[in-house]
């Protein structure tokens, strides 16, 4: 009826919302962004990473801003959920400023206005001059305007269900589109390589590639699929062999057992110091090269529950299938279709992260 047909007042107030992109590195914000499953991420900025896309947050919640979408954003710090693993506890941390603090892209993230700009250690609740009401609509249309293509897949090839896994960077979301086939019985079996050319030249580059081999599925010497990329700084081989271990563990879908042959003696090793439950708190973890790399390694195993079981190959053995993988470690280097890690999280265990002119992390014995 006509008294019951109106047009919609549009409330603008969310267009206000800048992008965290267009904010210096060197200004922390608050901020809002989603999950996987559309909820709403609140945090205030920890690290920003411009050049890798990311940046770790404290993550703060508001339990009842999806329930009472009409009041203001009221947030009160996470204490370590399901969704973002907490960091392992430190005398040296403070408690109430980094019980949890996840990494998220910042293409996808909005600056939120708060009547707390910082966090001191009294700061029990921040509040927003917004409603999730407000500002629903703009961080939704944001969210999904910037969104991953999603690579189309093959008829004999399935897509990994999504699972509720902790995004470890920005590449997880390419990463999550890779083919995989799935396991019935969760056991994945993967050959991996890396590629290191043009050592101590400005056209160095560290290639990396992951082989899924399924037995007797029908695939030409049990290869079902499989991906490369690249990686930067730091160069060494053994990086990018662990950049190719690191691209496996973030497509193995969560309470998986995940089989990683190698040729790398240096990339079993790293893997066996992650199965040590004081790695990351030793003095062994910061003589290790590319250790931010083996943590976030260390991390995606913990919080994605998966048994990983290292086996040994020998290079340039006449194994086919470790002879494939180094052909497409190899190829990365010029493929268009290989997939850059340079978004990852630091997902560092300790307090500190070193970066040289505010773009490379530094990952070399102190």
């Amino acid at each position: 009826m006509d008294q019951f047909n109106f047009t919609p007042t549009i409330d603008s107030s969310f267009y206000d919302l800048t992008p965290c992109l267009s904010s210096p590195p060197t200004t922390k914000n608050w901020i809002v962004t989603l999950d996987d499953y559309g909820s709403p991420i609140f945090g205030k900025q920890l690290l920003v990473q411009a050049s890798r896309g990311t940046c770790s947050i404290v993550h703060w919640i508001s339990p009842d801003c999806e329930s009472s979408p009409g009041d203001l954003i009221r947030l009160s710090p996470c204490p370590g959920c399901a969704a973002h693993t907490p960091l392992p506890p430190s005398k040296k941390r403070n408690a109430d400023l980094t019980l949890c603090t996840p990494t998220v892209p910042l293409q996808h993230s909005l600056i939120l206005p708060t009547t707390n700009e910082r966090i001191r250690r009294t700061t029990s609740e921040v509040t927003s001059p917004f409603t999730w009401a407000d500002i629903e609509d703009g961080v939704c249309h944001y969210y999904s305007r910037l969104d991953f293509d999603s690579d189309s897949s093959s008829a004999d090839t399935a897509i990994a269900p999504n699972t509720p896994v902790t995004i470890e960077s920005s590449a997880a979301a390419v990463f999550a589109n890779s083919p995989l086939v799935v396991s019935l019985d969760s056991r994945y079996t993967f050959f991996t390589d890396g590629s290191l050319i043009n050592l101590g030249t400005p056209d160095v580059s560290m290639g990396w590639s992951w082989m899924q081999i399924v037995p007797d599925a029908g695939f030409p010497n049990s290869i079902a699929t499989y991906a490369h990329g690249l990686i930067r700084d730091n160069p060494s081989s053994s990086r990018a062999e662990a950049a190719a271990i690191y691209a496996v563990l973030t497509i193995s879908p969560r309470d998986s057992e995940v089989t990683i042959y190698t040729d790398s003696q240096t990339a079993i090793d790293g893997l066996r110091s992650c199965f040590s439950s004081i790695y990351s708190n030793s003095r062994l973890y910061y003589k290790t090269t590319n250790f931010e790399l083996w943590a976030i390694i260390e991390r995606t195993i913990l919080s994605k529950n998966l048994t990983v079981l290292p086996v040994k190959v020998k290079a340039h053995s006449g194994n086919y299938l470790n002879d494939f993988a180094d052909s497409l470690a190899n190829t990365a280097h010029t493929a268009s279709s290989s997939i850059l890690i340079s978004g990852m999280d630091l997902a560092s265990a300790h307090d500190f992260v070193l970066i040289y002119d505010n773009d490379v992390v530094c990952e070399f014995n102190p």
